[in-house]
């Protein structure tokens, strides 16, 4: 298969478990095939997919898998890739905007370091809350990860299994609150009489 002058592909692995990058065990069929389909001639374009479409409000962890697998498709030549997620609503939860920021940075710089803007974005987006919602969104990775050993949810974007009750214990949901709550109580002793601007600020990112 050959393309013919000005026609150009974009690859859409939809069945792809996008939890695990392009170059892990788990998605060597597409590892194969992308790189076969990349070399038919016309430019290469992929849509990629960084949400649980079954469950979209659910905490989706491919964040740290989405930096190889975007280098990967860099190493193809693809000129252009497109991350779907929940980009459209202006706050959303899953973190989100830390997603936004990260893409922001690995799409012009396939060789960034994701852990150098993570903590980068903590620090900054959350003031003194912080060290609170890092410690939130590590806790959610860590328990993503387990869901997916012990409770066989793996990355598919349409796997229903991440929804069932049996992967969000209601204790660890209070302790995440608990979290929240102590990242409010850090912005208000911190900002709230000194910088009422910036205390509001930190309040709506951390809401």
């Amino acid at each position: 298969v050959n393309m013919a002058p000005n026609v150009h592909m974009m690859f859409a692995a939809s069945s792809a478990d996008y939890v695990h990058s392009f170059y892990e065990n788990e998605n060597q069929s597409y590892y194969q095939m992308v790189k076969a389909w990349s070399g038919v001639g016309g430019d290469f374009f992929v849509w990629l997919y960084a949400l649980n479409s079954q469950g979209a409000l659910y905490p989706y962890h491919s964040f740290d898998t989405s930096f190889d697998t975007t280098r990967f498709f860099k190493s193809l030549g693809t000129k252009y890739v497109f991350w779907q997620s929940h980009y459209q609503n202006k706050n959303n939860g899953g973190f989100q905007t830390l997603r936004n920021y990260l893409d922001s940075k690995v799409e012009f710089d396939v060789n960034a370091d994701y852990q150098t803007y993570v903590n980068k974005f903590f620090k900054y987006y959350y003031g003194v809350g912080g060290e609170y919602m890092h410690d939130f969104f590590d806790q959610t990775m860590t328990r993503c990860r387990y869901n997916e050993k012990v409770n066989a949810v793996n990355g598919s974007i349409h796997n229903r299994k991440i929804l069932y009750a049996e992967n969000w214990p209601e204790g660890l949901m209070h302790s995440w609150i608990a979290l929240l709550g102590k990242a409010y109580e850090a912005i208000e002793t911190e900002y709230k009489a000194s910088n009422p601007e910036l205390h509001e600020t930190y309040r709506k990112h951390i809401l």
